[in-house]
């Protein structure tokens, strides 16, 4: 009786992966075939044109040098101040994000002010677009674009003007500018 009980067995077990297969092979089982593409953008290219120089100022004002404005409209600063800026190039057709901070700016020792970049895009300076920091899509082309770099000088930590008090010398910093595309 156990021979026949393990015979029955045998040939339930056989009959379920003969019937498993079969189903297998009736032709439910579907494929189908998709895409994958994936665009990759050039290495974003920087290149430094000029550092930012508010020259010789006075006490009790905001200097400010507006990158979309001629030189003569910079207002409360010295008559040698200049733009910064650099250049931004990629893949044509991209966007392009644009971020920085506010720095203080030392004088080696312990005083300091506080500068608030102005910065601005296009082909000429004169009637360029304001950035704002890690909002503005700049679209990049076939060339670099020019980014223009300006700015405020303020009281330390405020934005009050320059105070009275201030202590004379040569204010120094360096401000980190990161640029990423807009993906």
């Amino acid at each position: 009786m156990l021979r026949k009980l393990q015979f029955a067995a045998l040939i339930a077990i056989v009959t379920m992966i003969c019937s498993e297969n079969s189903f297998a092979q009736t032709g439910y089982a579907k494929t189908q075939n998709i895409n994958a593409s994936a665009n990759i953008f050039a290495t974003i290219t920087l290149a430094s044109a000029a550092n930012v120089d508010f020259s010789n100022i006075n006490v009790g004002q905001i200097p400010t040098i507006d990158p979309t404005v001629a030189a003569s409209s910079w207002t409360n600063v010295g008559a040698s101040a200049t733009l910064g800026g650099f250049t931004v190039a990629g893949s044509n057709g991209a966007n392009v994000t644009v971020s920085w901070t506010t720095q203080d700016l030392s004088d080696g020792a312990s005083h300091s002010v506080t500068y608030s970049p102005l910065v601005s895009y296009g082909a000429t300076q004169v009637g360029s677009t304001s950035v704002a920091s890690g909002t503005t899509h700049i679209p990049l082309g076939a060339t670099a674009m020019p980014l223009y770099i300006g700015g405020h000088l303020y009281q330390q930590g405020t934005s009050n003007p320059v105070p009275a008090a201030q202590t004379a010398g040569t204010y120094t910093g360096t401000v980190t500018f990161t640029v990423d595309y807009v993906l």
